[in-house]
């Protein structure tokens, strides 16, 4: 899609479904998992066309993030964490991982060093690898059911891991591998994790709808303990919102939650960590919603809303918080990822 016309430019069938995705910070490539073909599909932005499809593990719907000094690409998926080389778009390493279910991966500097971090719900561990050997380090038990949330805060020097299961959140001190605190979380919920830029905020998403006011859980990473529980249900609906992702404008100002069964969006003052508004998008139809992914573009300006069920992109003008436009996809659209060529 242009960004700034708001048209869809061109429609590339790769067969099968796409996860997650991430683009090269020259915005030469983006790769693409695809858990329909268990394979990482590697895409030129410059034609828009597929050039090389490397098969990865079974239903890689877990991350897809860039390696250290974008040398690689680590894909992971239920049965092993796969490495892609960039320069040669070939795979490198694969690492068994039995899950069965979606892990959280996140890398760390170590004494001069880079390590990958990946949790193991089956084993309610974490899995430390040594990020140019792949080599595997440790296995530090934590929670249960460490899922996707696990990321790795520059501002403490730490690694946070949610584990959905015993409703909590596991430090690790990454010089020695081991749980320096657990922090009890107020509420349940899938714990999705959405980081600050300088790592010193942590918001965690509660979407368990017996709760009587769906919810992001803010946690500050220096003081390792909840400072916030913000209530992000609309007034006036007795619906769950079901908040599941959030993302920051670049300056940090502003955070901003996206509902999966309601048609809104709230928008977070982060510094006064409170709703500043919430957005009402307006649906096409009476179905589930399912908006599933919020993107923001570089400048901050803009806000992208997908809609898998609605076959949409939302376009929110920032500076004003109203709705731009609606951006007509015919085709279930989940993840969108903005790519700036250089």
């Amino acid at each position: 899609m242009d960004p700034v016309s708001l048209r869809i430019t061109k429609t590339l069938n790769v067969g099968g479904g796409m996860a997650s995705a991430v683009a090269t910070s020259d915005g030469r490539f983006l790769y693409v998992a695809n858990p329909a073909l268990q394979a990482a599909m590697v895409i030129d932005t410059a034609t828009s066309e597929v050039i090389k499809s490397v098969r990865v593990g079974t239903n890689p719907v877990g991350p897809v993030l860039l390696g250290p000094h974008e040398k690689t690409v680590w894909v992971v998926s239920e049965e092993a964490v796969s490495v892609i080389e960039v320069a040669s778009h070939t795979l490198v390493a694969s690492l068994p991982l039995d899950n069965g279910v979606s892990s959280g991966l996140a890398f760390a500097p170590v004494d001069g060093s880079w390590r990958a971090y990946v949790s193991s719900p089956k084993d309610n561990a974490v899995i430390v690898i040594d990020a140019e050997t792949y080599a595997v380090l440790a296995r530090v038990p934590v929670g249960q059911a460490p899922g996707r949330g696990l990321v790795y805060s520059k501002y403490t020097d730490k690694i946070y891991v949610a584990n959905t299961g015993s409703q909590n959140l596991s430090v690790i001190d990454v010089s020695t591998n081991r749980i320096v605190n657990t922090i009890a979380l107020p509420r349940p919920g899938f714990h999705n994790i959405a980081m600050t830029r300088d790592g010193r905020w942590l918001f965690l998403d509660s979407r368990y709808s017996r709760w009587a006011g769906d919810s992001q859980i803010v946690v500050d990473a220096a003081a390792q303990s909840v400072v916030a529980t913000i209530d992000l249900r609309p007034r006036g609906r007795s619906t769950p919102a079901n908040p599941s992702r959030l993302a920051f404008t670049p300056d940090g100002r502003l955070g901003i939650s996206i509902h999966k069964t309601s048609p809104h969006v709230t928008v977070i003052d982060v510094a006064a960590l409170k709703v500043l508004r919430t957005i009402e998008l307006k649906p096409l139809s009476d179905k589930v919603l399912y908006r599933c992914s919020v993107t923001l573009s570089p400048d901050g300006d803009t806000a992208y809303v997908t809609s898998a069920v609605e076959e949409t992109i939302t376009v929110i003008d920032v500076p004003t918080l109203t709705v731009r436009a609606i951006v007509m996809t015919h085709a279930p659209t989940c993840g969108l990822h903005y790519v700036r060529r250089r």
